[in-house]
């Protein structure tokens, strides 16, 4: 069943060794969002290894994009690498990233790997007037997947690419319902602060992060486009740096006691982008480079009735953001193969 644990085997799974497995690159352009530290900066090393066409390290600190840049380059010798901003809390800078990438002759993606993401305590508005953590990992990630659909669609379909890869989490076995979904609108009520419950706030986020991967690969017309994400395990990051000074101080003992490498985590996300197959991994959740249920509320009847509320709100209200929305899913997309369930 699609639960988390038990203990032992959570433990098993943050001590195995995850094989670096590695690819020919070469012709390949491949995007990361959120490369500048973390789990985003090595995989974008180990993509760099491979020798691509072309890396574009998508960041929201520029400074530290490029300090990340030279790092990688130092490290691994490759110099085929751009630098372009993104700050997925802003709209505006989304579309102005995608602007940026036809700019630079970018013309079709290969692979995209969505890692930015976010955790904090407190309910605070981005300018574009939504809840900050969730329009990070919801509403900012699912309009940049949705305007980089034509760029993958543009590249010719050779197993296992082009490919989308979210970064996901195991957190959202915590999530045995949404409370929201007593409101007439979910992200409505999500964004209403005297409705928020923070501390829930992160896991409720990467589980609609993961219904909108899903809800994405029910749509894609088949052979064009392989969608999956992506556990990396529970990692050394700078995730917690929000938090509170006590919960702080219980995170930063977890981390120490029971966290994997950045980077042997980073060797899921390579997995998953590049390597597993579209028959193994479209449609799926991955955790430790193999295919996982995931939750049982995920998986259930009311589930997949969230899943599709959950799609229909996000996209009114990326058209409404973005006027291409609309046009990129009449065009590039399908129906979905029934009530929230994976063509898979």
């Amino acid at each position: 069943m699609g639960k988390f644990g038990p203990a032992s085997k959570w433990l098993k799974d943050q001590r195995e060794v995850i094989k670096l497995e590695t690819t020919d690159l070469s012709g390949r352009v491949v995007l990361v969002i959120g490369a500048n530290v973390g789990l985003g900066l090595e995989a974008s090393r180990h993509f760099a290894s491979m020798n691509p066409e072309r890396l574009i390290m998508a960041c929201r600190n520029t400074t530290k994009g490029e300090a990340a840049i030279k790092d990688v380059q130092s490290t691994t010798g490759y110099a085929q690498i751009d630098l372009l901003h993104i700050d997925l809390t802003d709209s505006a800078s989304i579309s102005k990233f995608i602007e940026e990438l036809s700019s630079k002759g970018v013309t079709r993606i290969d692979t995209t790997l969505i890692n930015a993401g976010m955790m904090t305590p407190k309910f605070e508005l981005t300018v574009d007037g939504w809840e900050t953590t969730l329009q990070t990992n919801h509403i900012g990630t699912a309009l940049v997947a949705l305007l980089l659909l034509p760029f993958h669609l543009a590249t010719k379909h050779e197993d296992p690419f082009p490919r989308i890869a979210f970064v996901g989490s195991e957190v959202h076995y915590f999530v045995s319902k949404v409370e929201e979904t007593k409101q007439p609108n979910i992200l409505e009520a999500l964004n209403d602060k005297k409705l928020a419950r923070m501390p829930e706030r992160y896991y409720i986020t990467k589980t609609l992060n993961l219904f909108f991967a899903r809800s994405l690969a029910s749509r894609v017309q088949p052979g064009s486009l392989s969608v999956t994400a992506i556990n990396p395990g529970f990692c050394k990051s700078q995730l917690i740096r929000n938090e509170g000074v006590i919960k702080m101080a219980g995170l930063k003992l977890a981390t120490a006691l029971l966290s994997r490498p950045t980077e042997m985590g980073s060797r899921c996300l390579v997995h998953g982008a590049v390597i597993a197959s579209d028959e193994v991994v479209h449609g799926k959740y991955l955790n430790n480079c193999r295919v996982e249920e995931e939750s049982d509320f995920v998986i259930s009847e009311e589930g997949g009735r969230v899943q599709e509320r959950v799609w229909k709100e996000t996209i009114e209200l990326l058209a409404k953001i973005n006027p291409q929305i609309t046009g990129i899913v009449d065009k590039y997309l399908n129906q979905p193969n029934g009530n929230g369930k994976n063509p898979i």
